[in-house]
């Protein structure tokens, strides 16, 4: 397969599409792998889990505030309340106080043991939407344990709610307060009664009414009595006048008194008074003055009838137009007297008839504040009676067990499970399982250190990468086969570019690796062959691998002698070199003394010798273990034209291969850059051609 070339800039999407399927192929036996096990693992899970269950109940929380005075009235008191009875339905005393009941109840099964939290887990409380409608589900493993436990939850919380909103003692208080109210009722009407009964009126607008009334009369008579008065004290002054001018006394008669015209007039006069004495008492009292004055009167006309009576029959008298002046003075006096006397009356009256207004003023305040506070006593008596009744009522329903809650729909009993679904499930495992693969595979990818790729050995050992040459399971030493001629060629060029300004005849090409089994053997052996086939010269393969020595049994196949056997000697004696089937390919064997030359040969008596003894090639390729196996293998390295450094793709950690290469670079190595051999190409060749 061809190799990647991830600097092209032309096709992004596609390289990133090329990067993904390789990561994917990469990892494709370890994602089959846990696809499978979780599969298997989802799988068994799937099957043995038991049916489940789920049992239904349906709840009615009434708005009857005859059932519950306490109940919501407006849409937002109506969720509130709704919300408050899903609390009470999850709160952890009920559910303790369910659990308790199912593990001591009475039952065929025989009791239940469920903690509160798994009720509460398998418990799914709802409400139904535009309604007042509390759902209920509870789901178990069993029908009748999922029935049996929503049956006991549901009357136990009908229970609850009676308690809960059960006002304790608010009968008493209601029953208290009415009573303590009716008696103040009681004690303000009394007040109320006694003081109509004090005031000797029915209606506080009809006695004002009334007083003003007798206030306009009294005025109005008052008035007509000054204007009386001061007619009669006008007409007083003129018979005073008239009096001084008439004589005193003249004869009048000697005719008997009883045919005196005198006694006739006084007759008369005293007829007249006793008709105005009736006309008095009909507006005053006897013992009021106009009443007495006219009585006065009375009794001066009554002794001056008597004087004419008893007289002699032949008169001697005052002169009749004298007494006429005089009598009409005495009457205008003695009116006078009684007109001061009404007015005085009439102005008492009026002052006491006010004085009675003011008090019925004064008394209607009291009155009103009476009347008020048997109002408010009377609709505060009220509202504690529609409270007495509600709690009397609530009371009632508490006792014989009625609430606003109503049960529409009992614990159903189900038929078949809901669940689980296993054919989803599996589905739906299966897809989690690929996922997770999927996710492990970039994980792993993200988390490997190893390197697989030119771009990430250039990336993060800092080293040119001079060919990937891919694994073959079936590779010959010191032969190329085609599929890696091309990497094999592009490693040759570089070789060749690198060595040419050296100005020897002979190049020395060091190759070594940074850990056991990364083909550093087959990639010296392959070079050597490329560049024999070059047919510039002869090449040399020697076999420096003191630890491991394999070139001679694979190329020659047994162990013959070779560098470590003449430098155990001592000897600067050409060691075997033997020619291959590739033309102008020679090979150099380690030797059988290998294993001891570890820590006794020095690597400038050894390229010494190698100088000497490949004098006639072109080339020299140096299989080197391990450099960091011994310092003097990075000092052979050193002795060399070029070196480069063999990576095994996939299996070498990145941090081995840098220190690898910083190593060299300490020991002035001429490093050329690396190898990535045992490249594994993921992703099919039928896919890879068509991204």
């Amino acid at each position: 397969m061809p190799g990647e070339n991830n600097n092209t800039s032309a096709g992004i999407s596609i390289l990133s599409l090329r990067d993904l399927y390789r990561v994917i192929f990469k990892h494709l036996e370890t994602a089959i792998t846990c696809f499978l096990l979780m599969s298997a693992l989802i799988a068994a899970l799937v099957l043995v889990r038991d049916n489940v269950f789920s049992s239904d109940a349906k709840l009615l929380v009434r708005i009857d505030p005859a059932v519950d005075p306490i109940s919501f009235r407006s849409d937002t008191e109506r969720k509130a309340q709704l919300h408050s009875e899903l609390e009470i339905l999850t709160s952890n005393e009920l559910l303790n106080e369910v659990s308790d009941l199912l593990a001591t109840g009475e039952h065929p099964s025989g009791p239940i043991q469920i903690d509160a939290d798994d009720i509460e887990s398998q418990l799914s409380p709802g409400l139904q939407d535009e309604s007042n409608v509390i759902n209920l589900t509870f789901s178990g493993q069993e029908a009748e344990f999922a029935q049996r436990v929503l049956l006991v939850l549901v009357e136990r919380y009908l229970d609850k709610h009676i308690e809960i909103h059960q006002n304790t003692g608010a009968y008493e208080f209601f029953l208290q307060e009415t009573e303590r109210l009716e008696g103040e009722i009681e004690d303000v009407e009394d007040s109320l009664f006694k003081l109509k009964s004090e005031m000797g009126v029915t209606s506080i607008e009809q006695e004002r009414t009334a007083l003003l009334d007798r206030i306009d009369t009294l005025e109005q008579s008052r008035q007509q009595a000054i204007v009386a008065v001061a007619s009669t004290e006008a007409r007083i002054t003129r018979l005073e006048e008239l009096a001084g001018d008439i004589p005193q006394k003249v004869i009048v008669s000697e005719s008997s008194g009883a045919e005196d015209g005198t006694l006739k007039a006084l007759q008369q006069r005293l007829y007249e008074l006793r008709i105005s004495e009736q006309d008095l008492l009909i507006d005053y009292l006897d013992e009021s003055r106009p009443v007495q004055e006219v009585r006065t009167r009375i009794q001066t006309t009554e002794k001056m009838i008597a004087n004419v009576q008893s007289g002699p029959r032949v008169v001697r008298g005052i002169n009749p137009n004298l007494q006429q002046a005089t009598m009409g003075l005495v009457e205008a006096r003695a009116l006078l007297s009684s007109q001061k006397a009404q007015a005085d009356a009439l102005e008492t009256q009026v002052g006491s008839v006010r004085d009675e207004l003011k008090q019925l003023s004064a008394n209607e305040a009291e009155l009103n504040r009476l009347t008020r506070n048997v109002q408010t006593q009377a609709e505060s008596y009220r509202s504690y009676q529609e409270s007495l009744e509600q709690a009397r009522i609530q009371r009632a329903f508490h006792r014989e067990r009625i609430s606003n809650i109503s049960v529409i729909q009992r614990a159903t009993l189900p038929d078949k499970p809901i669940g689980p679904g296993k054919v989803p499930l599996l589905a739906l495992g299966l897809f989690m399982a690929l996922g997770i693969s999927i996710m492990l595979v970039f994980v792993l990818e993200f988390l490997s250190d190893a390197v697989d790729s030119p771009d990430k050995l250039e990336e993060r050992v800092n080293i040119r990468a001079l060919a990937s040459i891919p694994e073959l399971e079936d590779w010959k030493l010191g032969q190329v086969p085609r599929s890696v001629s091309r990497p094999f060629r592009e490693l040759r060029e570089q070789v060749t570019l690198a060595t040419q300004g050296s100005g020897s005849t002979t190049k020395f090409v060091a190759v070594t690796g940074c850990q056991p089994g990364a083909g550093v053997t087959s990639v010296a052996a392959g070079l050597a062959a490329t560049l024999a086939l070059r047919g510039e010269g002869d090449v040399a393969l020697v076999d420096a691998n003191f630890e491991d020595p394999r070139i001679s049994d694979a190329l020659l196949g047994e162990s013959r002698p070779g560098i470590s056997d003449a430098l155990a000697r001592r000897s600067k004696a050409k060691p075997p070199v033997h020619p291959l089937r590739t033309p102008n390919m020679h090979v150099i064997p380690g030797g059988t003394a290998s294993h001891r030359m570890l820590g006794r040969f020095a690597h400038d008596e050894m390229m010494e010798l190698l100088r000497e003894w490949t004098a006639s090639f072109a080339y020299v390729v140096i299989d080197l273990p391990q450099i960091t196996s011994h310092n003097s293998f990075a000092a052979l390295a050193s002795a060399c034209d070029v070196s480069f450094i063999v990576l095994e793709s996939g299996k070498t950690r990145w941090q081995v291969a840098h220190k690898t290469s910083d190593v060299l670079r300490m020991a002035s190595v001429n490093l050329l850059g690396a190898v990535l051999n045992k490249r594994r190409f993921p992703i099919p060749s039928w896919l890879y051609r068509t991204l």
